[in-house]
């Protein structure tokens, strides 16, 4: 037996041994531990989730009022993203949503009530611009109704669920609960402003709160858990229209 034929029997011998003793036997992995969601009552425990003042959320329903709300994203490279779509309640009808865009950045809400079959060009370019991240909860929905609606497709979609599930949650986590997990905060979702008609033109008062501080609060979990560069790259947005559909 030459030496390296000898090499190779003493590694074989070696593992052997090993088999034979079980020291060759990775340990077994210790169960995870998950963490579980704060319940609804754990969470209205907590601090309320501090709101958007009136006066930095922007209507987007008027040519004056669309120019402002487009100047407000100009810049901003990371958005809070969230649509409202009128309920459906009966069984096999379809939806004719979404009827509300809301786009967050760190100083003000855009609101963009939708009520025909065309889309503002600006509005369509920030959701089809993949450099422009738009950050939420259940962007798959969206998505579907915005390309059904209006052919939108939308990109830099930032699903904000899997980044709060990566902490060790199991379940679903939503943004009312991502909310509580990573701001420490109680946001406050009324079902009947939840279930009302988006459709419904003027919006409400309390309607037009809900959807601003859902977009705000989706950005403020998205900066809590990655923090905002040191400089964005501008968004560059085309010349302003005056009409919006």
């Amino acid at each position: 037996m030459d030496g390296q034929e000898g090499m190779s029997q003493q590694r074989e011998d070696a593992g052997a041994d090993a088999r034979g003793t079980g020291l060759g036997k990775r340990p077994p992995k210790a169960p995870r531990l998950w963490r579980e969601r704060p319940s609804k009552s754990d969470q209205m425990l907590l601090p309320r989730f501090t709101m958007l003042p009136s006066e930095r959320v922007i209507l987007a329903h008027t040519p004056s009022s669309v120019e402002k709300a487009f100047a407000a994203l100009i810049g901003a490279t990371s958005l809070g993203f969230d649509t409202e779509s009128r309920p459906v309640f009966q069984a096999g009808m379809k939806g004719t949503g979404p009827h509300l865009i809301q786009l967050a950045t760190d100083e003000a809400v855009a609101l963009f009530p939708l009520t025909g079959l065309e889309l503002h060009p600006t509005l369509r370019q920030i959701l089809e611009d993949e450099s422009v991240a738009k950050v939420g909860f259940g962007l798959g929905g969206d998505k579907a109704k915005l390309f059904a609606k209006y052919r939108v497709r939308m990109r830099g979609g930032v699903e904000l669920s899997g980044m709060v599930e990566a902490l060790g949650f199991r379940q679903r986590v939503g943004l009312q609960t991502a909310v509580a997990v990573v701001l420490g905060q109680y946001l406050v979702k009324p079902k009947k402003i939840t279930t009302s008609n988006w459709g419904a033109r003027p919006l409400t008062a309390a309607q037009i709160a809900y959807a601003a501080n859902d977009a705000m609060a989706s950005l403020r979990v998205y900066r809590a858990l990655r923090p905002a560069p040191t400089a964005e790259a501008a968004f560059s947005a085309p010349p302003l229209h005056h009409s919006l559909a």
